[in-house]
Order: structure tokens, then sequence, then C-alpha cells
């Protein structure tokens, strides 16, 4: 490890993090340069991976980013179901619990929004959270997704 972080292609004892994992802690710490209303980490409760994509999006948003294991997590723009982790103040041994806390409940602007998720979430579930944050808005408040990856390339260049 350099510098706490594994690289890909290490043949030592300490690169234990595998492929995927890797790609997507990169593609965040890049989404993390750019501004944003909130993050959203989705997966699994005991998923290491998980909680490390989880504390960076905390350290950059602070109470902005959520750890959640659905779209049912997203209760309503005042309350999402947000996983504290057992470092975060639940006793050890304990486990850990849920904090509801707001998302944003009284300012209906356009939101700029990072959704992740774990080694192992599924695609279906990302696209369902997806799904659910849009329809915290009315449907002309939506941008497509050409509009938005045009933005995208745009800014790349």
């Amino acid at each position: 490890m350099s510098g706490g972080k594994a690289r890909l292609g290490g043949s030592g004892r300490n690169d234990t993090l595998c492929y995927a994992t890797q790609v997507n802690q990169d593609a965040l710490s890049r989404a993390l340069e750019e501004p944003l209303d909130a993050a959203f980490v989705i997966g699994g409760k005991n998923s290491s991976n998980t909680y490390q994509l989880y504390r960076v999006c905390e350290q950059r948003l602070r109470e902005r980013a959520f750890f959640i294991q659905s779209e049912r997590s997203i209760c309503s723009r005042d309350a999402v179901e947000h996983y504290v982790f057992p470092a975060h103040g639940v006793a050890a041994g304990q486990g850990g619990g849920i904090e509801v806390r707001p998302l944003w409940p009284a300012d209906p602007g356009s939101k700029r929004v990072l959704i992740t998720g774990g080694a192992y979430c599924p695609d279906g579930i990302i696209q369902q959270v997806i799904t659910r944050i849009n329809s915290l808005w009315p449907s002309h408040a939506i941008r497509s997704i050409d509009d938005v990856l045009g933005d995208l390339e745009a800014a790349a260049q």
C-alpha cells in the first residue's frame, strides 16, 4: 500500500482490493471533486467496501452523505433512513442502527446527487434508487439522461 491506498496490479500481500472495488473508489474520488448536494451509498451493512465508500462521502459531504440499503430507505424529502455504522456511536458489539435524517425538506430546487454502490450492489437496486429520487420532483423538472451526459462530456473537454 502506498499512502494508505491500494494500487492496481500490486503483488504485495497488502494489495487486497479487488479490481471492481478499486475502480469504484477511484471513480468516487473523482466524482466528489464536483459540487454535490447529497450522496447515497447503497450496500450491505456488513460490507467493508461499502463502508469505505460511505466514509469517503461522509468526509466530503458530512450529513448530506447517506448509507442506504435500497430505495425504501428514501421515505420522502423530509426523511431518509440512514444506516449508522457501529464505529459511529453505536456501542461495540451491538451492530449499527437506523437514524432518520432529512434530505431536502424545504428546498425544491434542482440537486446534484451522487449515487454509488458496493461491489456486490446489483445495478437494478441502483436504478430503483434513481427512480425513487426522481419521484421526489415533478416530472417536468427532471432532466433527461442525454442532457446530463451531454453536460458531462462538455465539462470533460
